[in-house]
């Protein structure tokens, strides 16, 4: 798999998409990867190689995949995962440190992923605007 693919944003959202879509159509994305490729460093970089490794593991090890998205609500499907993938909120772009879909039988399931290392806090703005992201998306 490479590290980066060119995606339709339809393939990562159930539903009419406006606000909460990807950037622009045909964006490159970065596919999580089990050992990322980064020189950064600090808390951020940790929770992205965080994100990163753990999503390629769902993505390489289906069971273990479906194990953790089943209670979400997942369907069995194809999981395919990636990191930082920009999403418009307005006129702003969030970017959490990742993004799971399960596609089946032509419909779309997806999720985001936000990874905390040590004591950093999950702090509330992310969280809503998420939801914000989710909710403009499914209009």
């Amino acid at each position: 798999m490479r590290g980066i693919v060119r995606i339709d944003p339809r393939c990562l959202s159930s539903g009419q998409l406006s606000e909460g879509e990807l950037c622009d159509q045909g964006r490159e994305v970065a596919v999580a990867r089990l050992i990322p490729i980064s020189s950064a460093s600090g808390v951020e970089a940790q929770e992205r190689r965080l994100a990163s490794a753990l999503l390629a593991v769902m993505g390489a090890v289906p069971e273990f995949g479906y194990a953790l998205l089943k209670p979400l609500g997942a369907p069995s499907g194809k999981i395919e995962t990636f990191i930082e993938v920009p999403l418009k909120l307005g006129e702003r772009t969030i970017r959490p440190d990742g993004f799971v879909t399960v596609t089946r039988a032509g419909k779309a399931w997806s999720a985001i992923v936000e990874a905390k290392v040590a004591s950093s806090p999950l702090e509330s703005d992310q969280i809503n605007a998420y939801l914000l992201a989710n909710s403009s998306s499914r209009r």
